[in-house]
Formats: structure tokens, sequence, C-alpha cells
């Protein structure tokens, strides 16, 4: 579990810091300051160290940040994996992934206040080049995780008559929207907004909904 709370030193010796440490410290250091503010410096001393210090390690900021979203996606495919593992059925499994609490996921959700800061740091990152590449894979991973669930649905007979992959590139726009959303009016947990989200778009697919008339069970390949 990533908290806020910056990791204390202790006097006298050197601070022996992991990839996991670095990685929490830029999620915190990307919410709290942005993307324009985001410096090696700034991530420096969320970790405790210096900026030379993660300069070595990754090389660059560029290097840090490509190794940062190289583990934030990998992060994200474990989620997936932990869901399909223990849950009875693929749409329970569906909802768990996105009723994790945010707090151990905070490369995802963050808390209220940094989730724009979050969206922007993607979106500014996708437009470098040196980045492009894991922004895209980032994008592509959330589609084909959540068609490959809804592709189990429709096997398992919890759900008919609908494409998986439209329908998951659906849902995954409806549950960016609904994070922004929540993230200027945070009244309720975002986990539940989430959740009531997937059950909305899900539902006229749903086995005893009998599936919406004119739509197809699975992608035809051509």
């Amino acid at each position: 579990m990533v908290t806020n709370k910056r990791p204390s030193r202790e006097v006298g010796r050197p601070r022996v810091f992991t990839d996991v440490d670095v990685f929490a410290a830029v999620t915190r250091a990307i919410t709290r300051l942005g993307y324009a503010r985001l410096s090696v410096d700034a991530v420096a001393a969320e970790v405790g160290c210096t900026g030379p210090a993660l300069i070595r390690r990754f090389g660059s900021k560029r290097g840090l940040l490509r190794a940062y979203l190289e583990q934030a996606n990998a992060a994200s495919i474990e989620r997936f994996r932990w869901a399909r593992e223990t849950q009875g059925s693929p749409l329970a499994a569906l909802r768990a992934r996105f009723r994790i609490p945010t707090d151990q996921w905070p490369d995802e959700v963050a808390n209220p206040a940094g989730y724009v800061n979050l969206v922007l740091f993607h979106l500014v990152a996708w437009a470098d080049p040196a980045l492009r590449e894991m922004e895209t894979r980032r994008r592509r991973l959330f589609v084909e995780e959540i068609a490959a669930l809804l592709e189990d649905a429709l096997d398992a007979g919890e759900l008919v008559r609908c494409n998986p992959h439209r329908l998951s590139t659906t849902l995954l726009a409806a549950l960016t929207g609904t994070a922004l959303q929540w993230a200027s009016d945070p009244d309720r947990a975002i986990e539940e907004q989430l959740v009531e989200m997937i059950e909305e778009i899900v539902a006229p697919y749903r086995a005893e909904a009998g599936g919406p008339a004119g739509s197809t069970t699975k992608p035809t390949s051509t």
C-alpha cells in the first residue's frame, strides 16, 4: 500500500531505496505538483535521496518516467490478474478490479485533489515521443483487459449479444469520465461510482435482459 508519508532517513547511514520507493514517490510528486513542476529533485525529495542518485540509476528524467510508466502498466495488469483469480465470475472480476481501495492504486486514480494532475501527466506524456509508446500501451492494455473479461462473461453466459471490444472502449471512456467528475465533486467514494457505471453500461447486455436488438455476440474477423 502506498501512502503520502515521506520516508524518514536514518541519521548517519546512507538510505538504500528500491525502485518501488522511487515509483511511489513519482506518483506522489505527480499528484502533488503536476507535470509542469515535476522534476528529478522533487521526486528525490519524496524518496529521501538526492537528484544525482536518481540520475545515476535511471539516466535522465525521461529515463525515470519511462521506468515509472513501465512499472505502472505492469501494476495495472497485475490488478486485472488479481481480480480474475479471486472472483467467481468474469463480471464479478470486472467489478472487483475497480472496487480496489484507491490507496492501493494511486498511480491510476490518486486522490480527488491530485487526479487532474495525474490525467494531465498522462496527456503530456503521450505528446512526448519518448513516452508515447508507453502511454499508447497503457490505453491498449485497459481496453484489452476489460474486453477479455467481457468476452469471458459472454462465454460464461453472463452477457449476451454484445461486442466485447466496442463495449470495452465505451466502458473505459465512461470510467475515465466518472473519475474526472468525482475529482471535482468527491461526495461519494470513487470505487462505488465506478462500479455503478460498470453496472449501468453492461445492464442491457446481461443475459436476463436479453441483450439489445441488432447487436452482435462477438467481433467477427474479416
